[in-house]
């Protein structure tokens, strides 16, 4: 199947009944070409363009294990919910992705269980429990629930230190091998599936801090898409603590 034909049978699933724009098409091609070509490419595309679906067409025609690196987690989170899901309905071929966030979104099981005073989660009934305790057993009860324990699934917007309470850094986490609550780890669970799927969606934060561990966080990857490449910049300065100007770049 060509890019543009693959290009042609999303775009007329869109609502209204879409047609591929010929940016969208050259867009594309020059993907597919650069990924042939084991080559990279830089590529700036106006408002309108549909520049996601000019990368994932071709990443996902190609057969590499691919990560889509996002300088947002709200592009996260639509990558996820809205543009893989379509292709994976009307592409044609096996659309197989992941979504991967670093271990504080997630929330962690072991302190859920310390806060609930129960393995079970279950908590007694109380009859006030103020803002911060009501906060506080809607995401327990919602951890009784949930098949991701991503934050972003949750129906609402936990305060910080609600979620401070509920959740760990990687700094913090003594490990899956280590932890009473290991086996049910939501941060371990999404690690394995990412190293299973074909493309992988992280935020460039992430990325970074792959790059800054020597390549340790994500999984093997043969290609890589930076969407809004020119956050790319700021964002690997900090995590690599390298200050970057023209000619020149050291350690800061």
């Amino acid at each position: 199947m060509s890019v543009e034909s693959a290009l042609a049978r999303v775009t007329a699933a869109l609502p209204g009944g879409g047609e591929a724009r010929p940016g969208q098409v050259q867009m594309a091609e020059a993907v597919a070409a650069a990924i042939t070509g084991n080559r990279h490419l830089v590529v700036q595309a106006g408002t309108g363009t549909g520049k996601s679906l000019a990368y994932l067409v071709p990443a996902l025609l190609s057969g590499t294990k691919c990560v889509v690196s996002t300088a947002t987690k709200a592009l996260q989170d639509q990558l996820a919910t809205k543009d893989l899901p379509l292709l994976a309905e009307h592409l044609g071929i096996d659309v197989d992705f992941a979504v991967l966030k670093g271990r504080s979104n997630y929330l962690c099981v072991q302190k859920a269980r310390e806060v609930a005073g129960s393995e079970t989660l279950e908590l007694d009934p109380v009859d006030d429990a103020g803002v911060m305790g009501t906060q506080l057993r809607a995401v327990i009860g919602w951890a009784r629930e949930t098949t991701t324990g991503d934050r972003a699934d949750l129906s609402f917007e936990p305060s910080p230190r609600v979620w401070a309470q509920l959740s760990t850094a990687s700094t913090d986490c003594p490990g899956a091998a280590r932890c009473p609550a290991g086996a049910d780890c939501f941060a371990e669970r999404a690690r394995r599936r990412a190293e299973e799927a074909a493309v992988v969606v992280v935020n460039s934060h992430l990325y970074g801090a792959h790059l800054a561990s020597g390549g340790h966080v994500l999984p093997d990857h043969d290609l890589v898409v930076f969407d809004e490449a020119h956050e790319l910049e700021d964002i690997a300065s900090s995590a690599l603590g390298a200050e970057i100007s023209i000619g020149w770049s050291g350690l800061s």
